[in-house]
């Protein structure tokens, strides 16, 4: 029992001094590098607007209507980022500082969530491994600098897998609950994962030894939790759109964006062609009108849509970057390039450990498939990171232990 105290002791310490060292660090990179008061640019100019707009009580809207669109009140945009942003500014002001703090909070306690997800998957030694690496990791730190919805969905991702593992676990129902909350949440945060309910049906299946009719009742619970989450949001777009939106309607204009004649599987480089001169009543009607587009070219064009696939595989996994200067390229190196190679060794190492495993490669392959079909780059690939660093900080791990059992030296953590 007092050893049981010990350790819980031992935990809540280094868990507290993990989340001050990661936040710290995502501050002085804000304040010293990026600027705690620099203004938004690209994707982050229409978060910040919406965000400011429900600041101000106008409602859910941009400052320029998407194109080819009349209306400013859009569904463009998944909405929890927007509103954490307006929480912000109608506390403090519209205040990008503020909100940059907000996104290093999140951030730094995503790294204790991560710590976790490596305990429960693997072990206490992984778990702290993973935490420590996730606090100082390059990528996770610079995107706390923008206004982007990628740094809460990164938090709310692995939030949800934890659901998931300690319900794999523990086997009560709260936590399939608590998993379809989160999933909802993460959804409207980006909707890229309201196609992933097969996969998780698929693993009940597989890792769970359910019945089958036990594995329906689990997975029925995890999705009207999340129905639960995301249908508030559904009727706003209804009401709205005079459409069934689930959360965005950006779908068909990417979907066109990255499947279209001048397509080069890059999310840079490929030219689309908007007709400036095509109007639309609505956002759904742009979204459907690029959406047949695509699949149409999709279906022409079936060769092409394999090649340009295989293209975004390799700019989802690439180390490098020609859009970036040589010193980022080293760094990427340095950081991602290594740990996707522990990565590949500790999928490899861990095979025995499939069952517990299973979740965290099948969350893997869903994001690399999906972004197959629709855009790839660097940061698109960032939620699944936390994933890969658990299986590197196993591998590592392992090599050590080999090291120590041949020098006889002993390693406490």
């Amino acid at each position: 029992m007092i050893k049981k105290s010990i350790n819980l002791n031992r935990e809540a310490s280094f868990l507290l001094l993990i989340f001050f060292l990661a936040l710290v660090l995502r501050l002085l990179f804000n304040i010293f590098i990026v600027g705690l008061d620099t203004p938004p640019i690209n994707d982050a100019t229409q978060y910040d607007a919406i965000g400011y707009n429900l600041a101000k009580g106008n409602g859910f809207m941009l400052d320029e209507p998407v194109m080819g669109v009349n209306s400013k009140i859009t569904s463009y945009r998944a909405p929890l980022l927007p509103f954490l942003l307006s929480g912000v500014y109608k506390i403090f002001g519209h205040s990008y500082s503020t909100a940059k703090i907000m996104l290093s909070i999140l951030g730094a306690f995503t790294c204790i969530v991560i710590y976790f997800i490596g305990k429960h998957t693997f072990d206490r030694k992984v778990g702290f491994l993973s935490a420590l690496i996730s606090c100082i990791y390059p990528f996770f730190i610079y995107y706390t600098g923008y206004l982007l919805s990628e740094t809460p969905f990164v938090m709310l991702v692995c939030m949800f897998v934890l659901s998931l593992v300690l319900a794999r676990e523990k086997g009560a129902y709260r936590y399939f609950i608590m998993a379809g909350i989160l999933l909802g949440l993460a959804c409207l945060c980006k909707p890229i994962f309201l196609a992933i309910p097969p996969f998780i049906l698929l693993w009940l299946i597989i890792v769970q030894r359910y019945r089958m009719q036990d594995s329906l009742k689990r997975f029925v619970v995890i999705i009207l939790a999340m129905i639960l989450i995301i249908a508030p949001w559904t009727i706003r777009n209804y009401k709205v759109q005079h459409a069934f939106v689930p959360v965005t309607s950006s779908l068909g204009s990417v979907l066109w964006q990255a499947n279209n004649p001048q397509a080069k599987g890059k999310t840079m480089g490929y030219l689309m062609e908007w007709d400036s001169n095509e109007l639309f009543e609505s956002e759904d009607d742009l979204n459907s009108y690029y959406q047949n587009l695509a699949l149409n070219y999709i279906k022409e064009h079936p060769k092409r849509f394999f090649c340009l696939a295989g293209i975004r595989f390799l700019e989802f996994w690439k180390i490098t970057s020609y859009r970036v200067s040589l010193a980022k390229n080293l760094g990427s190196i340095m950081s991602y390039g290594v740990i996707l190679l522990f990565f590949i060794l500790g999928v490899a190492l861990s095979l025995r450990y499939w069952r517990k495993t299973l979740l965290l490669i099948m969350i893997i392959s869903y994001y690399t498939l999906i972004h197959m079909v629709f855009l790839a780059e660097v940061r698109y690939r960032l939620p699944i990171e936390p994933f890969l660093i658990v299986f590197a900080a196993y591998a590592i791990l392992q090599i050590v232990s080999v090291f120590r059992r041949q020098h006889n030296i002993s390693l406490r953590i």
